[in-house]
């Protein structure tokens, strides 16, 4: 059967038909068929769930809430138009929340970072460790992404009370966090380690601060340009070398914030509502004054829906 086919017949039936098509075209599942030997069209819930957790290593449930509902309406399609005989995903086991979650965090698909880990790897770079750890511990404190990070002005921050104030943000930052921030800007150059055959040696590169940007800019030439955007290039390009994921850095960071202020059994308590049924009034506005108080721009039904992937790691100390 040509899936390709189905799914553009599947999309023309309405605006809802059209999203579902466009999400499932993006997983690129087709090249999957002949390694499976059978179509998208046939493919079981244990294939599917290999293809987009194993292999894909999917984990933002929202996202994977959005695809379940899709490939749901796909096979609801299929078996009304007499291409299979039920809908695979109906009843799943692999699909169920607790195995789903249990799954994501056994294959690693997320990371828990401690403060340590952290260090460690920027360490590891042997070379500007300032830099790398300005960038690294701004995201784990509390700077959203990398995007956010780039637009950060030096002026943007108040050292003597330790808070970032930028835009809508308003971020309270560590006294080490200042340190190390103060001793990156020590720094007297860029140190880039070059390898040319047997021959190593380290090139060094000028800092270029009239930008005010706070992560501070390293030229090529004798400036560097002033676009957020391509200095968010450049940081996030830093922050890959170190084998550091930025979503990875800000989760954990926000994760290890509410369980030192609530304390891990409250914590685990709240964010295992489905299976415990404790979560209450009280427990939600906890955490959204938390939010409030620290400029979290998320929900707390959107934080505890998409999270739980990381309460595995939590309960079975699986950080790294």
């Amino acid at each position: 059967m040509d899936s390709k086919k189905v799914i553009r017949e599947f999309a023309t039936i309405d605006r809802k038909t059209a999203l579902s098509a466009q999400l499932i075209d993006g997983q690129k599942l087709y090249e999957y068929e002949e390694e499976y030997g059978t179509d998208l069209v046939h493919f079981s819930d244990k294939i599917l769930f290999d293809i987009l957790i194993t292999k894909k290593k999917n984990y933002r449930m929202t996202y994977l809430s959005q695809l379940l509902t899709a490939y749901n309406m796909l096979y609801d399609y299929c078996r009304d138009k007499g291409y299979i005989n039920g809908n695979p995903l109906e009843d799943s086991v692999y699909f169920q929340p607790e195995h789903l979650i249990t799954k994501i965090a056994s294959l690693g698909n997320v990371k828990l970072y401690s403060r340590d880990h952290i260090k460690q790897k920027c360490e590891e770079m042997q070379y500007n460790i300032p830099y790398y750890l300005s960038i690294a511990l701004l995201i784990y404190e509390g700077v959203y992404d990398i995007s956010t990070l780039a637009s950060i002005k030096y002026s943007d921050v108040d050292f003597k009370k330790g808070i970032i104030h930028h835009d809508n943000l308003n971020i309270k930052i560590s006294d080490e966090l200042i340190s190390i921030i103060r001793e990156m800007y020590r720094m007297d150059q860029y140190e880039i380690f070059v390898q040319r055959g047997k021959t190593s040696y380290v090139k060094m590169k000028d800092f270029y601060d009239e930008n005010n940007f706070l992560i501070r800019q390293v030229t090529k030439g004798k400036m560097a340009s002033d676009d957020p955007k391509r200095h968010m290039k450049v940081i996030s390009d830093k922050l890959l070398a170190t084998g550091l994921n930025s979503i990875f850095l800000y989760d954990s960071g926000l994760i290890f914030r509410l369980v030192d202020e609530i304390g891990l059994e409250k914590f685990l308590d709240i964010m295992e509502f489905e299976t415990k049924n404790r979560r209450t009034a009280e427990d939600v506005l906890l955490l959204q004054n938390l939010f409030d108080k620290w400029g979290v721009k998320v929900s707390v039904s959107f934080f505890v829906f998409n999270y739980r992937v990381y309460i595995p790691l939590l309960k079975y100390n699986k950080i790294l």
